[in-house]
């Protein structure tokens, strides 16, 4: 049996409205390598990739190639420019290299702390099952506003999952769910949009420090963390 290739997707085209800095967020410099860099990393440690597609805000695909290419000569890797959405962005990264791979995997460009073992984990899980997301349990309780400064509890903590990236899927599956849901452009993720065509969508555990950067606070957090792993 032939092993799968892996196709990878990290969107990085977001307008970073809630990132209060003059810079885009996924160039901010961390550990003197922006936060794509990061986050994209491990995947080219997997035996498995093929193609790895950044997709970039419109008219930034000079600048975001010459970063890859500096942080990554000799592998394999495309830049193409985004959407509107996230959806949209990720969808013009797929239609260029749903042909030439078996499975494929969207990850955050905002989530630099991403390591091979959870990419492992992913993979592993697609190969079995079509579908993987990395998720990690509710530790604090949850309740919902009913807009008028009070709260109602009707939720079982034990059944709810915090969504992380990479996302995982065979090809033909996230493909069906593209021409099965009219409205795909508008989903925030492919988990979503693939449980809604109607595909079963199988955790795998995630990982705590896989955190998605969104504010500067996100930013020091992980710097100190960085810093802790050092001593």
């Amino acid at each position: 049996m032939k092993t799968p290739k892996l196709g990878v997707i990290i969107p990085a085209a977001g307008a970073s409205i809630r990132f209060s800095s003059s810079q885009r967020k996924v160039l901010y410099h961390l550990q003197n390598q922006p936060l794509i860099v990061h986050a994209a990393f491990p995947f080219f440690n997997i035996l498995e990739l093929s193609v790895l597609v950044i997709v970039v805000p419109i008219g930034e695909k000079s600048l975001f190639s010459k970063i890859i290419k500096t942080a990554f000569p000799g592998k394999c890797w495309e830049v193409v420019e985004g959407g509107e959405t996230r959806a949209l962005s990720v969808y013009n990264g797929f239609k260029i290299i749903k042909d030439e791979i078996d499975i494929v995997m969207i990850h955050d460009g905002a989530r630099p702390m991403i390591s091979s073992q959870l990419i492992e984990r992913v993979y592993n899980k697609v190969k079995e099952k079509g579908s993987a997301v990395p998720v990690l349990k509710i530790k604090d309780n949850i309740a919902v506003s009913n807009g008028n400064d009070s709260l109602a509890f009707p939720m079982n903590r034990d059944l709810l999952r915090v969504v992380q990236t990479p996302q995982g899927f065979r090809v033909d599956i996230l493909g069906r769910a593209y021409e099965m849901i009219d409205c795909w452009y508008n989903y925030p993720d492919e988990g979503s949009l693939v449980g809604k065509a109607g595909f079963r969508v199988f955790e795998v555990p995630g990982e705590q420090i896989n955190l998605k950067i969104t504010t500067i606070e996100d930013i020091e957090y992980v710097e100190y963390v960085l810093r802790r792993r050092k001593l």
